[in-house]
């Protein structure tokens, strides 16, 4: 019987970070009422203020920015990985 092997690399390309939670405080908004303007549910806007989203819904984060008059880089920022180098 021949064996196979496989080799698995995982690269790691950086990490998103939602910084709404902040904008909120900043801007004295709560999440029920951005949720309200921004036509969302509560859930919506809760989960992407305590940073538990897989997937982020981008109609919501137009409608988020609109509501806020802010631009999507000021919501979500991008973190590249440091190279092990």
């Amino acid at each position: 019987m021949i064996e196979h092997k496989s080799i698995v690399s995982t690269i790691q390309y950086g990490k998103f970070h939602i910084c709404l939670n902040e904008i909120l405080k900043d801007k004295k908004l709560s999440k029920t009422k951005l949720s309200r303007l921004a036509n969302t549910n509560y859930k919506n806007i809760k989960r992407l203020c305590d940073r538990d989203v897989q997937r982020v819904d981008l109609d919501i984060l137009a409608r988020v920015c609109y509501v806020l008059g802010c631009d999507i880089s000021e919501i979500v920022c991008y973190e590249i990985r440091e190279s092990d180098n």
